[in-house]
């Protein structure tokens, strides 16, 4: 085999490598977790350029396709679908308004009975410490999660994050730094029935509102879902849910903000949670970005 006079190897090129050589080297990374420092700090100020450059640019309000800036949504249409969080006390851990919140905390059974919030909150035993999501899940907003899912239009994840991060910012534990974003990984089906994962869109572009990293590779998923999540009820979504996912060592001591896209009965983001905090994980929060309405409400997308 020819040997190229410029290569920098002692063997020729191409050539197996002997027993007892030095591996071959890995390409410098830009910013993964082996990366120089001063690399992760370009890739982030990177970004954090990219979008500063986004929300610059004159688009189309995704909803009314009125005047907006960087593929968000104008000022009317995101008032109007902040205003379905608003006005009324919601709980902390499940982001129910706290009357309903005693309804399906009543409907989930005992253990549901002692939310953060006086409520019996369906998820007061959950394995993290609050949800918080961007807009209630029901007409006009739901169509930017409609339009990320089902017509894989990419635009609306800028969307749903610029929603997601107004509300994270006024949480009290956001202020604290050192908050690492995880999305929820989706199943094989849906990757390859979309080419994507909502979730993860979402972070991506939820990193560059709130300038918080994003570790896609912490958590995974290592049971695949024998049904859709719509075709199903809040206990076989709990059973289904049930040790899905794994997270890596890397999440030991941190503090992760696990990212999805709807958040129904809570099953997926239970499930996830528990996984991350097994593997160490210091605090849990979970970032939706639209949150079901509670069974029995006047827009009962649940079931």
């Amino acid at each position: 085999m020819a040997h190229d006079p410029q290569c920098a190897g002692s063997r020729p090129c191409g050539a197996p490598a002997r027993p007892g050589s030095d591996p071959p080297r890995r390409p410098p990374q830009l910013c993964g977790p082996h990366a120089p420092p001063w690399r992760r700090a370009l890739a982030q100020g990177l970004r954090q350029g990219a979008a500063f450059l986004r929300a610059c640019l004159a688009t189309d309000c995704p909803l009314c396709r009125g005047a907006a800036r960087g593929a968000r949504l104008c000022g009317e249409c995101a008032r109007d679908a902040s205003a379905s969080l608003e006005g009324m006390r919601r709980c902390p851990r499940c982001d129910l308004p706290a009357f309903a919140a005693m309804r399906t905390g009543a409907a989930a059974g005992p253990q549901a009975q002692a939310g953060p919030a006086g409520c019996g909150c369906p998820l007061a035993q959950a394995p993290f410490e609050a949800l918080v999501s961007g807009f209630e899940y029901r007409p006009p907003a739901d169509q930017l999660v409609l339009r990320l899912k089902n017509r894989l239009q990419l635009s609306a994840a800028g969307a749903l994050a610029g929603l997601l991060a107004r509300r994270v910012r006024q949480a009290p534990w956001a202020a604290q730094p050192d908050w690492w974003l995880v999305p929820v990984p989706a199943s094989r089906a849906s990757l390859l029935r979309r080419g994507f994962n909502p979730a993860a869109e979402i972070a991506r572009r939820l990193s560059g509102e709130l300038h918080w990293p994003v570790r896609g590779a912490w958590l995974r998923r290592v049971r695949e879902p024998r049904a859709k999540q719509t075709r199903l009820g809040r206990r076989q979504r709990q059973l289904a849910a049930r040790d899905a996912y794994r997270a890596a060592p890397a999440v030991r001591g941190r503090k992760v903000a696990l990212v999805d896209d709807v958040v129904t009965t809570g099953a997926t983001a239970v499930a996830a949670a528990q996984a991350l905090r097994e593997a160490g994980a210091a605090r849990v929060v979970v970032l939706a970005a639209a949150r079901t309405p509670a069974p029995g409400g006047p827009a009962d997308l649940a079931k």
